[in-house]
């Protein structure tokens, strides 16, 4: 597997946990078609290159009507706050940049 091969990876999975999140957020009337959004994302690119061309693009068309006709909703559920936001990033410090700070020492090994 490649170093990309794994981004995508790790993408699409990231993709489904967000079609969970969306089918399980009752707050969201559009909750299954933003959940099928997601998912098919999440096809995408976790199964993309073992798909023919056109699935792939028949995939991306459906995607394309779900986000056209209007498919995706938002939560209802409140956001945090800025100040909580702050707190939360001041406990984490610098320390939030060290996943992406450790991709370049990946491609020099």
């Amino acid at each position: 597997m490649t170093i990309l091969d794994a981004l995508y990876l790790l993408v699409g999975i990231m993709f489904a946990a967000t079609a969970i999140i969306n089918l399980r957020d009752s707050s969201n009337p559009k909750r299954w078609k933003s959940a099928g959004f997601w998912g098919i994302n999440a096809i995408i690119f976790i199964f993309g290159s073992y798909l023919p061309a056109l699935g792939n693009g028949l995939l991306v068309i459906v995607m394309v009507l779900l986000a056209g006709l209007g498919g995706l909703g938002r939560s209802k559920q409140p956001e945090a706050s800025v100040e909580q936001r702050e707190v939360r990033a001041s406990r984490f410090g610098n320390r939030l940049f060290i996943p992406a700070l450790l991709i370049p020492l990946n491609s020099c090994a």
